[in-house]
């Protein structure tokens, strides 16, 4: 299975605009425009990471992002 940001409940918007780990791993540059447009985020580092915490079914596209 693929781990995608919006699976994990450690992934966090950060009030820089950017989405960051909360555990603390590298996620690279996720930056807001990037949440809004809905994309898919899939980041290597949360592929087998121990710290995932999957908090459900993937957010379906058409749903993702804000209104």
């Amino acid at each position: 299975m693929i781990t995608t940001i919006w699976m994990c409940r450690n992934a966090i918007y950060h009030e820089d605009d950017y989405v960051k780990c909360s555990k603390g791993h590298n996620l690279g540059v996720i930056h807001a425009r990037m949440v809004k447009k809905g994309n898919p985020l899939v980041c290597l580092t949360c592929q087998g990471c121990k710290d995932c915490d999957i908090m459900g079914k993937d957010i379906p596209k058409d749903e993702r992002g804000w209104l």
